[in-house]
């Protein structure tokens, strides 16, 4: 890979990762809110089941906020220069 070809590879990296990362981590824990949710109609609930379940609402109510965060904070400007200029030099 070309010096110029890499740049760009980083540049779209650095528009992509921190919400591609954030989405990825909302996507796991809502495979395990599902499973509590299964694990509630099969056996029940307790205290400590929904104090578990309560938390990973929070983290995932936390990875969301990131994420947004993370859009507003990336040089997004940057990135479609970078995309743009990429398709045009295919």
């Amino acid at each position: 890979m070309s010096g110029l070809r890499l740049s760009k590879e980083a540049k779209r990296a650095q528009y992509e990762m921190p919400g591609f990362s954030a989405g990825v981590c909302v996507a796991r824990l809502d495979r395990a809110l599902l499973l509590f949710a299964h694990f509630r109609e099969r056996y029940g609930s307790n205290v400590l089941v929904e104090n578990i379940v309560d938390c990973l609402f929070e983290v995932r109510q936390s990875l969301i906020d990131w994420q947004m965060y993370a859009q507003m904070v990336t040089d997004y400007e940057m990135a479609h220069r970078a995309t743009r200029e990429e398709r045009e030099n295919a």
